[in-house]
C-alpha cells in the first residue's frame, strides 16, 4: 500500500510539472495501474482461497461496523 501511495503522489506531482498528456505522466500512470492491478489480483486470490465471492467481500467491507440507514 505504501508503494501505491508513493506512486500516486509522484503521478500528481508529475502531472502538475509536465501536464497530464506528457510522456512522463503517462508512464507514471501506467506504473500506478500496474501496482493497483497487482493489489487487486492479490485480493481476488485471497477471496477465492477463503471461498467468498470478491464482490461480496468488498460489499461486506463497506458495511462492516456500520448501521444501516434504512431497515
Amino acid at each position: 500500500m505504501n508503494k501505491i501511495e508513493e506512486k500516486r503522489l509522484t503521478l500528481f506531482e508529475t502531472a502538475q510539472k509536465f501536464g497530464i498528456n506528457a510522456t512522463e505522466t503517462i508512464r507514471c500512470s501506467q506504473e500506478l495501474d500496474s501496482l493497483l492491478n497487482g493489489c487487486r489480483g492479490g485480493l481476488i486470490q485471497q477471496t477465492k482461497d477463503s471461498g467468498l465471492n470478491p464482490a461480496a467481500q468488498i460489499e461486506h467491507g463497506r458495511t462492516a461496523g456500520k448501521k444501516e440507514a434504512f431497515s
